[in-house]
């Protein structure tokens, strides 16, 4: 019997630290939906691009330490201090100049949230199984959920372009290429845009990472195929309007 409360003592310890933990990242995320004028597309890829399962870790583990430093639960002035030394220190391995305060004094924010979220969850249980049970599965479910909107889109595939035409377009639009080791594409890429909205574009490998590409000038780039397999062009809008044309060739034919 010992044993077995020790142990449900033990996960109850855990879901607190998960559950705000998660409580932080919901706050992040929404304050992050703001940034983006409520641009979902841009929010999730933001998200994605940050090492949010690194950060829960840390917090999850800084807390844990935290927690053996100071034993007595109603040193809050003590923990929010430690707290906010953890959320500092969190971006020292990336050198000491004006971004890095900037990040640590963002983190030190971020470490107050995350034990507002411990305090909440030791007083509510409700609030303990919605954000460590509950919300991780519709965050998970969420992310593979592509928030691309297009309006009026036509489009037309080549063998060595593709081009499309658009009322509206907010998110991305993969273009995939196979190609072989060794193989050298050639990509141009031009866009036609029709009320000053946002674009941009990127390419990823087979194992979806961002693949080096040599620029040739503002639209034209060369890739060079490190290993077999299919290669994605990534043209991005942000409330775009317009069409755009990409083409390429190979080092045998790259007159593009």
């Amino acid at each position: 019997m010992t044993i077995k409360s020790n142990a449900m003592r033990t996960i109850w310890y855990l879901s607190k630290k998960v559950s705000a933990a998660c409580y932080m990242y919901v706050l992040a995320a929404f304050f992050l939906l703001m940034q983006t004028g409520f641009n979902l597309y841009q929010t999730i890829e933001g998200i994605r691009e940050f090492p949010i399962i690194l950060v829960l870790f840390y917090a999850i583990f800084s807390s844990i330490l935290i927690d053996f430093i100071v034993r007595k639960r109603t040193r809050y002035g003590l923990k929010l201090l430690l707290y906010g030394i953890a959320g500092f220190a969190f971006f020292l391995p990336y050198g000491f100049n004006i971004f890095t305060i900037i990040a640590g004094i963002i983190g030190c924010f971020l470490a107050f949230i995350y034990y507002s979220g411990v305090i909440i969850a030791t007083y509510s249980r409700p609030f303990t199984y919605l954000f460590a049970i509950l919300l991780p599965i519709v965050l998970t479910i969420t992310f593979t959920v592509d928030f691309t909107q297009k309006k009026s889109w036509s489009e037309t595939y080549a063998d060595d372009s593709y081009t499309a035409s658009f009322g509206y377009f907010n998110g991305k639009q993969e273009i995939p290429v196979h190609l072989d080791k060794g193989q050298v594409l050639y990509i141009t890429i031009h866009i036609n845009n029709k009320n000053g909205g946002g674009y941009g574009w990127h390419f990823l490998d087979d194992n979806k990472s961002y693949a080096q590409v040599d620029i040739i000038n503002d639209n034209q780039y060369i890739l060079t195929a490190h290993q077999t397999g299919t290669y994605k062009i990534i043209v991005t809008g942000d409330r775009l309007k317009g069409s755009m044309h990409v083409s390429w060739g190979f080092h045998s034919d790259h007159d593009v």
